[in-house]
């Protein structure tokens, strides 16, 4: 009985498994398509048409089954009203996955419509924004907005944002720079894993589990550790990136840390990175407004050799490191 127990444990965790990287792969379809990638690139990368990959999202919000947190695929929705503007196209699938991200989110039944109805509303104002020089950023007015109507918790409606518009200079190169920061309720020790690369696909849909390189360095350190390890992100249907990496992690404190640190460098280019290098940080904050938070940072220079990567220059705002971020910022406190 209990090998039978554990194999039906192990195929629904297989199965959620499955679903959480399917709608992942959801999200990265609309994101790429904002992002101006016509239907011919996206199909070379296995992504849905946008209007497939809202049904998909929308179905599983209303049953009830979505695997990725809301406010991934909340990021995805103001994305979408931000960059391509008309949501008239996508009324009833619209309003379905609305619906869902309301209940998600324990908007009581008879609350839910009017939620949906404001959540619109707020995204519509994403659209009227327009002016890429606004003052104004997409996601604080949406959250503004729509925050009572969805029951946004505090980390929620503070979502970390993801910038990728700095050009960072490697060996000639202009790599992506790519660059997060939030502060959070959490300390660093209930979020050492968020610098634990071991971890990571515990908590990203994207990720896949670390491999030792053959024949790399794996010292244990007084504060740490140092490894090389294949890195295995699934971008989508058709694109998985397997990446060799130096990690080098150190912990001020293994019991009950005041700081986390993790750098890592590429330990050669593969035929679809040229560039991939950065560091992730959680940090008590000691003086100031934030003082007793923890702030938590989280850098990075990618360079792809595939030109469609390399044209969509958001793809890990979009994807993998939004996610892994979001992940990190949701494991704090519900304040």
């Amino acid at each position: 009985m209990g090998k039978a127990n554990d194999r039906r444990h192990g195929t629904a965790g297989a199965d959620r498994q499955e679903q959480r990287r399917s709608q992942a792969h959801a999200v990265a379809a609309l994101n790429a398509f904002t992002a101006g990638h016509g239907a011919e690139e996206r199909d070379r990368l296995g992504l849905a048409a946008p209007d497939e990959a809202l049904g998909e999202l929308a179905a599983t919000a209303d049953e009830d089954s979505l695997r990725v947190p809301r406010l991934f695929v909340l990021d995805s929705l103001v994305k979408l009203a931000s960059r391509h503007g008309d949501l008239g196209t996508y009324g009833p699938e619209l309003d379905k996955l609305l619906d869902g991200l309301a209940r998600a989110g324990g908007v009581p039944r008879e609350e839910v419509a009017d939620a949906v109805a404001t959540t619109r509303q707020a995204l519509e104002s994403v659209v009227r924004l327009g002016d890429a020089d606004s003052t104004r950023r997409p996601w604080p007015m949406f959250a503004e907005q729509a925050a009572g109507a969805l029951r946004l918790t505090r980390a929620e409606a503070e979502k970390p944002q993801c910038n990728d518009e700095e050009v960072v200079l490697k060996d000639g190169d202009e790599a992506t720079g790519v660059t997060v920061e939030f502060h959070t309720g959490a300390t660093p020790g209930e979020l050492r894993h968020f610098c634990d690369p071991m971890r990571w696909h515990e908590r990203s849909a994207y990720q896949g589990e670390m491999r030792s390189v053959e024949g790399g360095i794996d010292v244990q350190r007084q504060d740490g550790w140092r490894r090389d390890l294949w890195e295995v992100v699934e971008l989508s249907p058709a694109k998985t990136l397997v990446t060799p990496l130096r990690f080098t992690h150190s912990i001020q404190a293994e019991a009950t840390p005041r700081w986390v640190h993790l750098d890592y460098v590429l330990l050669e280019g593969t035929e679809d990175i040229a560039v991939d290098e950065g560091s992730l940080d959680v940090r008590l904050v000691t003086s100031g407004r934030h003082k007793g938070r923890t702030r938590v940072s989280a850098k990075k220079a990618i360079l792809f050799t595939e030109s469609m990567l390399q044209d969509w220059t958001s793809v890990a705002c979009d994807t993998f490191w939004t996610d892994t971020v979001i992940a990190a910022a949701l494991d704090g406190p519900p304040d």
